[in-house]
């Protein structure tokens, strides 16, 4: 019979399989992240260690790291998800989260997503940008979504400059939800008038100019 230190490094218990999900293309990448091999004992692996690890990718935003008898190691990604892009001064782009942390960096600007005003220079992988603000407010266009050039925040006032359009001057970061729709309607009742700015501070009573 085994003891309890037998069983633990029974081959029986060894790490059969790392399995990965929610990694898409990059599962390799988080399997050497992970660094846990075939063969090592499972009840020794530190789950907690191993999700770490993988959380150091700057892509990914959580891992989840669990044990599955008799010899599969689980990890359960979750990355970051992209909702903007800062220019680079090598012309490349930063591409990051609602967090403001870069996820990546692109030689183009991914399709979809909108620019921002940063005040940080060249942000590499797992840095975050400054304003952060600026970040959340392009998580949060909602109606707007492919249709704004730039997210500009400035002294905690953000503002948005629709391509091919006017300004939208949003003010303080509280209400977004409500202020991106009465920018969507007040756009679309302006049906491509010539106006510079449309103001949605008070986004019951917008103001255009």
């Amino acid at each position: 019979m085994f003891g309890a230190g037998g069983l633990v490094l029974s081959p029986l218990l060894d790490v059969d399989q790392v399995s990965v999900s929610g990694a898409g293309p990059r599962v390799q990448e988080v399997r050497s992240a992970a660094a846990t091999k075939r063969g090592d004992a499972l009840l020794l692996v530190d789950t907690g260690a191993v999700a770490e690890r993988i959380q150091s990718l700057a892509w990914v935003a959580h891992a989840e790291v669990t044990r599955e008898l008799p010899g599969t190691l689980r990890i359960e990604v979750t990355s970051r998800a992209p909702v903007a892009t800062v220019a680079r001064t090598d012309g490349t782009f930063a591409v990051v989260d609602p967090t403001g942390t870069v996820v990546s960096v692109a030689a183009a600007p991914p399709e979809g997503l909108t620019a921002l005003v940063s005040d940080t220079p060249d942000p590499a992988p797992g840095e975050r940008i400054a304003p952060v603000a600026s970040a959340r407010v392009a998580a949060r266009l909602g109606p707007l979504v492919g249709r704004v050039a730039r997210v500009m925040v400035e002294h905690g006032q953000a503002a948005l400059l629709m391509a091919g359009g006017p300004e939208i001057r949003l003010g303080g970061l509280d209400g977004l939800p409500e202020k991106m729709r009465a920018a969507d309607a007040l756009l679309t009742s302006l049906a491509g008038a010539p106006v510079t700015y449309v103001d949605v501070r008070v986004p019951g009573a917008p103001v255009t100019g």
